[in-house]
């Protein structure tokens, strides 16, 4: 979702934009998933099962995968890469349950103190 703002300056360079307009690669791409991971995570409680949501996802995701690496425009690199990540938006709301479903509880109530740990320092 990030690979493009360590590209940022390049970009700028190459399309002779300003760094505010390169920065959309990023800024929409995060967008992008905020708006599609509430649907997605409805999606997932509607059909039950995590693994058909995340498997889905993935499999969209390939579609879009060469959009974003070939654009020769900006445009076409600005929304090819919200694009893809809208494709795989029903990766992040269904891995805890899909996580839930497979790992003994004890071990996932660990692992949510971990990540919960890490987001508040973060």
């Amino acid at each position: 979702m990030y690979c493009t703002q360590a590209l940022l300056p390049p970009l700028s360079a190459y399309f002779r934009i300003s760094p505010t307009i390169s920065a959309l690669t990023v800024s929409l791409t995060t967008g992008m998933v905020a708006l599609c991971i509430i649907p997605a995570s409805m999606l997932s409680e509607r059909y039950g099962t995590s693994i058909r949501v995340m498997l889905t996802s993935a499999v969209r995701v390939q579609r879009h995968r060469v959009v974003a690496p070939s654009a020769r425009s900006l445009s076409l690199l600005i929304v090819g890469r919200p694009c893809r990540l809208w494709a795989l938006a029903g990766c992040p709301p269904s891995r805890w349950p899909t996580l839930a479903e497979e790992v003994h509880a004890c071990r996932s109530l660990r692992d949510g103190r971990y990540v919960a740990g890490t987001t508040l320092v973060g």
